[in-house]
């Protein structure tokens, strides 16, 4: 539990988030040796560049383009095509850093910009592709943007100005869409009345553009004009973004922390964000955990935001106390024992509460004025001595003289069960049908496998005389 803080809407950040935050990448720079690991990956995939290129279902600028810059005639869209078809989620630095090295900054940044309008569609079974197509999004695609902005903007922040100016006017052409206007905002934020116009116009309904908007923000005043809070989706946030975005904007973030609290997964997400709003000083934070405090997970958040903030506590709890909200009842049950802990506190405060908030607290204040201590004698018996400062007659434990043994385990079905399992049809995929699963079996047989996923499909799919005896060694619960 926290002390009381004396000023309670100073905010310092904390020691766990000051190591949050990203490493300043003052000194970031293309890898060395990025060129000559791009070739060799796109070299690998040469066969499916071809593939995406002469399908019937590819943009025919896409593939123009693309094939262009492969040939040594580059552009901004052609890299996009590049990447985006040579992607692995392993090289993204790689790809964007061999970019940089081979065309400079200015390039790769728009480059980045176009990647949001190429899809290279397929389909997978296994480890085989196909139905390849290069296709023209016809809404603005982040899932290659986002990674890869990041690190363009990691090395701008390193480079001198001239650069910077540099990459500015190439990126400006670019603006033509609203997502557009933000990825190339996130590319430069410095450029802030381009943040202004983002943050002015309507916001994507896309959880990583508003991400990348929320990390161009400087000024407090702008998540409010953001409208209907972030928005980052399931387990969007983690404690680097928050403490990213803290450092830049101050505490005014928590008033996103709700959106980060409904889209954590578990208790333990939902006790993490909790925690972080309990180390911010503002109204916001606390209604969060008043409003979320019917949750186990949040409860020892706001009795610490309790501690730590007594006023805004004494306050907030009292109108929420006189008032019929959802969290009234949690309030009227808190109120209590706030103004016990705090009585000289309350009293100092009670002039200045509003009305309806000080008619709640005032018999509180009554209420915590004690009676004068029984003495001993006038207790009951039982506790005056309770049973546990008495000596207990001990007996002798009684122990079984036979263990008894454990049931066998047997399968029994209700009847027409089984010929309704047996009958039932299985949606088989591709790869099923052409799958060998001799070297399956054989490990199998030999107690070097006792199965996975595969083995299910291998029982359901297998010839029987062979896939019966193999059942004692199948062990379901690693399926």
């Amino acid at each position: 539990m926290h002390q009381e803080i004396a000023d309670e809407d100073r905010f310092e950040m904390p020691a766990a988030w000051l190591r949050a935050l990203p490493v300043l990448r003052a000194a970031a720079k293309p890898a060395e040796d990025a060129v000559e690991k791009a070739a060799r990956r796109y070299a690998q995939e040469a066969a499916w560049f071809e593939a995406m290129f002469s399908s019937s279902g590819s943009d025919p600028e896409l593939v123009k383009e693309g094939r262009a810059h492969r040939e040594g005639s580059p552009s901004p869209l052609g890299a996009a095509v590049e990447i985006a078809v040579g992607w692995h989620h392993t090289m993204v630095d790689v790809l964007v850093d061999a970019c940089v090295t081979e065309h400079g900054l200015p390039f790769a940044a728009r480059a980045v910009v176009e990647l949001g309008c190429v899809n290279p569609h397929y389909m997978q079974a296994g480890s085989r592709r196909y139905d390849a197509a290069l296709r023209r999004t016809t809404d603005y695609r982040t899932y290659h943007v986002w990674e890869t902005a990041a690190r363009v903007r990691d090395l701008l922040a390193a480079v001198d100005e001239e650069t910077r100016q540099r990459t500015v006017e190439a990126l400006a052409g670019l603006r033509d869409s609203v997502e557009r206007r933000i990825v190339v905002s996130y590319l430069v934020p410095e450029e802030r009345v381009w943040v202004d116009e983002c943050c002015d116009g309507p916001i994507p309904n896309d959880s990583l553009l508003r991400r990348m908007l929320l990390l161009s923000l400087y000024r407090p005043e702008q998540i409010a004009r953001i409208g209907e809070g972030a928005r980052l989706g399931w387990n969007g946030w983690n404690l680097q973004l928050l403490a990213t975005l803290a450092n830049r904007l101050g505490p005014a973030v928590g008033s996103l922390l709700e959106d980060a609290f409904d889209g954590a997964y578990g208790s333990d997400g939902h006790r993490d964000v909790a925690g972080w709003a309990a180390e911010l000083p503002t109204d916001d934070a606390f209604r969060l955990l008043l409003k979320k405090g019917g949750d186990r997970n949040v409860r020892p958040a706001l009795l610490d935001a309790m501690n730590r903030y007594p006023r805004r506590a004494l306050r907030l709890l009292s109108a929420a106390a006189a008032g019929d909200s959802e969290h009234a009842s949690l309030s009227r049950m808190l109120l209590p024992l706030h103004v016990v802990t705090h009585p000289e506190l309350t009293k100092k405060m009670l002039p200045a509460l509003p009305e309806a908030s000080a008619a709640v607290v005032a018999p509180l204040l009554k209420r915590g004025e004690r009676d004068a201590e029984a003495p001993a004698e006038a207790l009951p018996a039982l506790l005056a001595t309770p049973p546990w400062t008495r000596k207990r007659t001990s007996r002798k434990a009684r122990v079984a003289r036979d263990v008894p043994g454990a049931p066998q385990a047997e399968v029994a079905w209700k009847p027409g069960e089984q010929e309704a399992w047996a009958a039932t049809v299985v949606n088989e995929t591709p790869w099923w049908r052409e799958h060998d699963w001799s070297r399956e079996i054989q490990r199998m047989q030999q107690g070097r496998w006792r199965g996975d996923i595969r083995a299910a499909r291998l029982f359901v799919t297998g010839p029987e005389d062979v896939v019966r005896p193999l059942l004692d060694a199948f062990a379901p619960e690693h399926v």
